[in-house]
């Protein structure tokens, strides 16, 4: 153990960083591996298909052991750290950072259960979605806004591969060309925002913002402006949504998932991180004024949608804007129910997601699009209906499912802040449960199918999973609520 310990220091340089260290320095050598075991398999001559199989299942092997040693070195690594390299964690950072892992993990998982993944997956397929989860992994602890572009990039090159995995398809190019376009210049306005900063207060650290406000410079304020403006471009909340919805409606449902669950609550708390160390109020204000667009966004835009994809999307939104109430007090008292509604809301909206792309129309071969069709489901196999209307009320965070002990506690809390906070709250959730219920409504008419789909089974054992996870809360919803309380800070 002291020699593990004396070698990942060695290799780092940075206190905080072993594990980040020690998972980059054996992801370069799985890939040199996998290069050396094609060159040799190619050499003997053996089938390109087979090849490719082999070459898939190998990554996936290297990768999640990889995910796997990444997560037991967190959950063994310091809680607490400030580098002066430009790295930061409390408790809250380390409790996100080992479920999000853990979920990076899971995600793997689905991804090697995917029918035919050679189709369009390659070997540096595997490899790279990896790449995009190290960056959003290590933007959580990054304290200046040098290391938080550099983690950025690392995630924003990764996804421009990844949208545009499914070669043969147009809005799949059209998709990631759209991405590449708006990322690359929200990147410009943070380097553009980052140098004025730096300019006037000859610092990359986060704490510079602070002397932005103390200082009241013009110059400095507009550097601010642009680092925020980029940061949520990225994300995509509140008015910036304009380009999500092409940019994602395009991606293939693997890629859709991960972007709807990991990468929004990452930038969220980047965000807040930066509130944090620079004591800026005006940050927390933005989030104020970033729960009401895109919740009310995200609920009435879903209300008038008729793609499931579209539909999908506006949820997402609308959920950003609950994850950013979790952010309207300076202080991190709140921040626990953000760790509560991650873990809950990303276990139910991914078996929601999974179940969606298990619909394949069987004569066009195409997973389907419109959520008219829904109605086809009952006909054809109840059970499978009956699957997709449990999933969609756990989501809904209707009584008696997980989520909605979550969004009660952000009632509560709220009411303290005042009752206008509150009105709105019940809106926006009132507008979600509205069309939640009505697409149970259209799964639940008993048409004549259109047409013939092919019903890929849900995972039997996902769907008992979450079953369990929201009836343990429909009966111990006490542990949720005391866990909510005494989460150390």
């Amino acid at each position: 153990m002291y020699f593990l310990e004396y070698w990942l220091k060695t290799v780092t340089k940075v206190e905080g960083f072993a594990a980040e260290g020690f998972v980059i320095t054996t992801l370069a050598i799985f890939i040199a591996l996998v290069l050396a075991f094609r060159h040799f398999r190619e050499g003997q001559g053996e089938n390109r298909f087979l090849l490719i199989v082999n070459m898939n299942r190998l990554t996936i092997g290297l990768c999640l052991s990889l995910l796997v040693t990444y997560l037991v070195l967190l959950i063994a690594g310091p809680v607490h750290f400030n580098t002066p390299y430009g790295f930061y964690s409390d408790h809250i950072i380390y409790v996100f950072r080992i479920f999000l892992v853990a979920f990076f993990i899971g995600y793997f998982f689905y991804l090697a259960a995917q029918t035919n993944p050679h189709l369009y997956y390659t070997f540096e397929y595997y490899f790279i979605m990896f790449g995009a989860m190290l960056g959003l992994s290590i933007m959580c602890i990054c304290s200046n806004f040098l290391n938080l572009l550099l983690a950025m990039e690392l995630y924003s090159v990764c996804i421009y591969y990844l949208i545009n995995d499914k070669r043969g398809s147009i809005k799949t190019h059209e998709a990631a060309f759209k991405y590449f376009v708006v990322s690359s210049f929200s990147t410009a306005f943070y380097i553009f925002g980052v140098f004025w900063v730096y300019y006037n207060f000859g610092s990359f650290e986060y704490q510079a913002l602070s002397i932005v406000a103390l200082k009241g410079s013009v110059v400095g304020a507009i550097g601010y402006f642009f680092i925020l403006c980029a940061l949520m471009v990225k994300v995509g909340a509140g008015v910036f949504f304009f380009w999500v919805l092409d940019a994602y409606e395009g991606a293939s449902y693997p890629i859709l998932i991960f972007l709807n669950l990991f990468v929004k609550p990452v930038f969220l708390l980047v965000i807040f991180k930066a509130a944090i160390l620079s004591g800026s109020l005006a940050l927390f204000w933005i989030f104020q004024k970033l729960f009401f667009a895109s919740a009310m966004l995200g609920s009435l835009g879903a209300a008038l949608q008729s793609k499931i994809k579209r539909f999908l999307i506006f949820t997402s939104l609308y959920n950003t804007g609950f994850l950013s109430c979790f952010f309207w007090d300076p202080s991190y008292h709140m921040l626990n129910g953000f760790i509560a509604f991650f873990f809950i809301y990303t276990v139910n909206s991914f078996c929601l997601m999974y179940t969606f792309s298990q619909l394949v129309n069987e004569k066009a071969k195409f997973v389907i699009v419109d959520i008219k069709d829904l109605s086809s489901i009952m006909p054809q196999d109840s059970r499978f209906a009956f699957a997709l209307i449990y999933f969609l009320l756990a989501i809904s965070g209707l009584p008696p499912f997980s989520l909605f002990f979550v969004k009660y506690y952000l009632f509560f809390k709220f009411a303290h802040v005042g009752i206008g906070y509150v009105l709105i709250l019940l809106l926006t959730s009132a507008i979600a449960t509205f069309y939640y219920i009505r697409t149970v409504r259209l799964i639940l008419q008993d048409r004549r199918p259109t047409f013939l789909l092919t019903l890929r089974k849900a995972n039997a054992r996902m769907f008992a999973f979450v079953t369990v996870f929201n009836l343990y809360f429909v009966f111990f919803a006490e542990h949720l609520i005391e866990f909510l309380n005494n989460l150390p800070l």
